[in-house]
């Protein structure tokens, strides 16, 4: 269980706020485990492999708490030295 400053919530992947050397997709809505939102996928700058997304909008107010965040998938990451 996560602790977010608006609520506590049950995630497997936290979620973030800043990120670097990624290109943000085009917004797109989906429907995604805790509901429908408008989300854009995350690339990376470099090979432009998707690593991750961005929630953009969430339809529920009880999901409004992810919007301008984004979830990287720990598994896509590689370390560039």
């Amino acid at each position: 269980m996560l602790k977010d400053r608006h609520s506590e919530v049950n995630m497997e992947r936290p979620t973030y706020s800043t990120k670097v050397n990624t290109i943000d997709g085009n917004p797109e809505e989906r429907t995604m485990t805790t509901g429908r939102h408008i989300v854009r996928d995350i690339k990376c700058c470099g090979c432009e492999s998707i690593v991750g997304w961005k929630y953009d909008r969430a339809y529920e107010q009880s999901e409004a708490y992810k919007e301008g965040k984004f979830i990287l998938e720990y598994e896509l990451l590689k370390i560039v030295k």
